[in-house]
Protein backbone atom coordinates (compact mmCIF):
# COMPACT_ATOMS: atom_id res chain seq x y z
CA UNK A 1 0.00 0.00 0.00
CA UNK A 2 2.31 2.58 0.72
CA UNK A 3 5.78 2.26 -1.10
CA UNK A 4 3.04 2.08 -3.95
CA UNK A 5 1.85 5.22 -2.84
CA UNK A 6 4.73 7.21 -2.59
CA UNK A 7 6.22 5.52 -6.23
CA UNK A 8 2.55 6.61 -7.65
CA UNK A 9 3.03 10.10 -6.19
CA UNK A 10 6.76 10.09 -7.37
CA UNK A 11 5.43 9.02 -11.57
CA UNK A 12 2.90 12.16 -11.22
CA UNK A 13 3.23 14.22 -14.37
CA UNK A 14 5.49 11.13 -15.76
CA UNK A 15 2.70 8.51 -16.12
CA UNK A 16 -0.76 8.63 -17.19
CA UNK A 17 -3.35 9.52 -14.54
CA UNK A 18 -5.46 6.43 -15.79
CA UNK A 19 -2.42 4.47 -14.19
CA UNK A 20 -1.56 6.70 -11.62
CA UNK A 21 -4.95 6.46 -9.88
CA UNK A 22 -5.30 2.93 -10.93
CA UNK A 23 -6.68 0.92 -7.69
CA UNK A 24 -7.11 -2.68 -9.27
CA UNK A 25 -4.68 -5.18 -10.24
CA UNK A 26 -4.69 -7.90 -13.35
CA UNK A 27 -5.38 -11.15 -12.46
CA UNK A 28 -3.18 -13.80 -13.54
CA UNK A 29 -4.70 -16.73 -11.45
CA UNK A 30 -5.93 -18.52 -14.59
CA UNK A 31 -2.94 -18.32 -16.94
CA UNK A 32 -0.52 -19.61 -13.80
CA UNK A 33 -2.61 -22.55 -13.23
CA UNK A 34 -2.98 -23.21 -17.28
CA UNK A 35 0.42 -23.04 -17.48
CA UNK A 36 1.23 -25.34 -14.24
CA UNK A 37 -0.92 -27.86 -15.42
CA UNK A 38 -0.37 -27.80 -19.15
CA UNK A 39 3.76 -28.59 -17.54
CA UNK A 40 2.31 -30.29 -14.24
CA UNK A 41 4.04 -34.08 -16.05
CA UNK A 42 7.38 -32.56 -16.32
CA UNK A 43 7.28 -30.73 -13.07
CA UNK A 44 6.72 -34.35 -12.11
CA UNK A 45 9.40 -35.91 -13.38
CA UNK A 46 11.70 -34.05 -11.25
CA UNK A 47 9.62 -34.35 -7.81
CA UNK A 48 9.97 -37.95 -6.93
CA UNK A 49 11.24 -39.72 -4.12
CA UNK A 50 14.78 -40.30 -5.86
CA UNK A 51 15.09 -35.95 -5.88
CA UNK A 52 17.60 -33.72 -4.48
CA UNK A 53 15.98 -32.24 -1.72
CA UNK A 54 14.47 -36.12 -0.52
CA UNK A 55 17.97 -37.52 -0.58
CA UNK A 56 19.19 -34.52 1.33
CA UNK A 57 16.66 -34.72 3.88
CA UNK A 58 14.73 -31.37 3.16
CA UNK A 59 11.21 -33.74 2.40
CA UNK A 60 10.07 -36.43 3.84
CA UNK A 61 10.30 -39.70 1.84
CA UNK A 62 6.54 -40.62 0.60
CA UNK A 63 5.54 -36.95 1.05
CA UNK A 64 6.09 -35.70 -2.54
CA UNK A 65 3.51 -37.63 -4.59
CA UNK A 66 0.63 -37.15 -1.89
CA UNK A 67 1.66 -32.83 -2.73
CA UNK A 68 1.66 -33.38 -6.17
CA UNK A 69 -1.89 -34.62 -6.38
CA UNK A 70 -2.97 -32.34 -3.66
CA UNK A 71 -1.23 -29.21 -5.77
CA UNK A 72 -2.86 -30.43 -9.04
CA UNK A 73 -6.60 -30.58 -7.97
CA UNK A 74 -6.08 -27.01 -6.34
CA UNK A 75 -4.79 -26.02 -10.22
CA UNK A 76 -8.58 -25.59 -10.64
CA UNK A 77 -9.61 -23.70 -8.03
CA UNK A 78 -9.70 -20.01 -8.07
CA UNK A 79 -6.34 -19.06 -6.73
CA UNK A 80 -2.76 -19.79 -7.92
CA UNK A 81 -1.17 -20.80 -3.82
CA UNK A 82 -0.84 -24.38 -5.54
CA UNK A 83 0.67 -23.28 -8.80
CA UNK A 84 2.97 -21.04 -6.95
CA UNK A 85 3.69 -24.36 -4.64
CA UNK A 86 4.61 -26.64 -7.34
CA UNK A 87 7.05 -24.26 -8.55
CA UNK A 88 8.50 -23.12 -5.48
CA UNK A 89 9.26 -27.43 -5.25
CA UNK A 90 10.56 -27.25 -8.96
CA UNK A 91 12.83 -24.47 -8.26
CA UNK A 92 14.26 -25.84 -4.79
CA UNK A 93 14.70 -29.03 -6.93
CA UNK A 94 16.76 -27.61 -9.58
CA UNK A 95 18.75 -25.33 -7.19
CA UNK A 96 20.12 -28.41 -5.16
CA UNK A 97 20.51 -30.17 -8.53
CA UNK A 98 23.05 -27.35 -9.71
CA UNK A 99 24.90 -26.82 -6.43
CA UNK A 100 24.58 -29.80 -4.55
CA UNK A 101 25.32 -32.50 -7.66
CA UNK A 102 28.34 -32.98 -8.89
CA UNK A 103 26.88 -33.86 -12.41
CA UNK A 104 23.16 -34.14 -13.76
CA UNK A 105 22.48 -37.42 -13.80
CA UNK A 106 21.49 -38.42 -17.83
CA UNK A 107 18.05 -39.65 -17.20
CA UNK A 108 16.90 -36.52 -14.80
CA UNK A 109 18.87 -33.47 -17.52
CA UNK A 110 17.78 -31.24 -19.77
CA UNK A 111 15.77 -28.53 -20.52
CA UNK A 112 12.32 -28.39 -18.06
Amino acid sequence: GVPRSQLRAAMRGVLPDAIIERSWKADFTGPVNRGVERDFAEIAKYLTDDAVMVRRGFVRPGVLAGELERGRAGLRGDASTEAWNLVDLLGLELWLRVFFEESPRPDQAGPI
